[in-house]
């Protein structure tokens, strides 16, 4: 749920499973498949077993009779989108204009905080602060007092 999986470009490269792979067992939502050539695959079209592909933003092809209400398209990033070594932060939002933007679906516990009319899809909500990786990453929800957050934390270690 909620995934960036970006394929850079390479010759016989494909998106999820490759061009042929076998997937068994998968449910997917919100997802963002960004194939960079669109004469591949963007998830596997091979022999796929009891998948349930389905609100994901695809850039190439996919299993014919999944995604329902998947959205066809590439996606745009919001300026200076991409990942710090540096700092170890990430950009990955998309423009309000791009497929995929508030087009996602509710999945309760899990993508219930967004900040448009829907999530979006691909890992990284338009108007939410930099993703941190690493040591360091932690969720913190809009609104919350990070001061309070990090007292917490610190009294709780001690």
């Amino acid at each position: 749920f909620n995934n960036t999986i970006f394929q850079a470009g390479k010759q016989g490269a494909s998106g999820l499973g490759g061009s042929s792979r076998i997937i068994k067992h998968c449910v997917t939502r919100n997802n963002l498949f960004h194939v960079r050539r669109s004469d591949s695959h963007s998830i596997s079209t091979g022999k796929n077993v009891d998948n349930d592909f389905d609100y994901d933003l695809l850039s190439a092809r996919y299993p014919e009779g999944q995604e329902e209400h998947g959205i066809s398209g590439q996606p745009m990033y919001e300026a200076g989108a991409g990942f710090n070594p540096e700092t170890k932060q990430g950009r990955f939002q998309l423009t309000p204009t791009s497929p995929g933007y508030d087009q996602g679906v509710l999945i309760p516990n899990f993508c219930d905080v967004f900040t448009g009319t829907a999530p979006d899809t691909g890992v990284h909500e338009a108007g939410t602060a930099p993703m941190t990786f690493g040591v360091k990453a932690r969720f913190v929800p809009p609104g919350s007092d990070l001061p309070s957050l990090l007292r917490r934390d610190l009294a709780v270690i001690e």
